[in-house]
């Protein structure tokens, strides 16, 4: 009988192990040091990933991630395919959601440049 309730138990933590958010942690935002925030250098960043290239994609700069995929990005952000490579957004749905001299634009999801990958909204330097 202790052998019955061990394995439940295990099948248990195992089932529930797979269930919930896949996201890597922490939540992306305007000031976040992990995703959003503005940096002048990769020290002022979590992970040490400071986007400011091109300086006018990145106004002040952009704490973020290195991504494949949106479970690479903590919450309130996406995975985006820039010409400077595949990195986290903070996700928007108008102009107020950034920054100042920040907009909500369109941005494509990573892939490879000849296939359709979908879009999305996320901050970047105001055209």
């Amino acid at each position: 009988m202790r052998q019955a309730s061990w394995v439940g138990f295990l099948f248990v933590v195992l089932v529930s192990g797979g269930c919930g958010e896949d996201r890597v942690g922490g939540v992306a935002s305007n000031d976040s040091t992990l995703v959003g925030g503005p940096c002048f250098d990769r020290v002022n960043c979590d992970e040490r990933l400071c986007q400011d290239f091109p300086s006018e994609d990145f106004p002040g700069g952009m704490c973020t991630l290195s991504c494949g995929t949106d479970n690479d990005c903590p919450s309130a952000s996406a995975c985006a395919g820039l010409l400077s490579g595949w990195v986290c957004l903070l996700v928007c749905e108008a102009d107020v959601d950034c920054r100042e001299q920040w907009s909500c634009q369109e941005v494509r999801r990573p892939g490879p440049l000849d296939a359709d990958t979908g879009s999305f909204r996320a901050c970047l330097g105001a055209m």
